[in-house]
């Protein structure tokens, strides 16, 4: 059996406050590596097979590093060491 993120990802579509999708991604492929601990159920972090995203400073903004831009002193697991090596992402409304 294939594990997909489908379940929580339809899941906090329809209950999370602040959720989404990164257009990048899909409901298939998607995973929230790391959530909001605070009131809202958004994702601060995630990963399909293609990229890493992270949440941006502006509202319905992240951040999409591709899995083979890696590179010297660039770490998936922060964001802050991503620089030129990120596309900036908006979500859709």
């Amino acid at each position: 059996m294939v594990f997909t993120p489908l379940a929580q990802n339809l899941f906090l579509l329809a209950t999370g406050q602040g959720y989404f999708i990164p257009s990048e991604s899909s409901i298939w492929t998607f995973r929230a590596t790391q959530m909001n601990q605070g009131s809202g159920e958004w994702w601060l972090r995630g990963e399909d097979r293609a990229h890493y995203y992270a949440i941006g400073d502006m509202p319905g903004s992240y951040l999409i590093l591709d899995r083979d831009a890696a590179v010297a002193n660039v770490s998936a697991d922060d964001p802050a060491t991503w620089g030129d090596a990120a596309r900036q992402g908006h979500a859709k409304k």
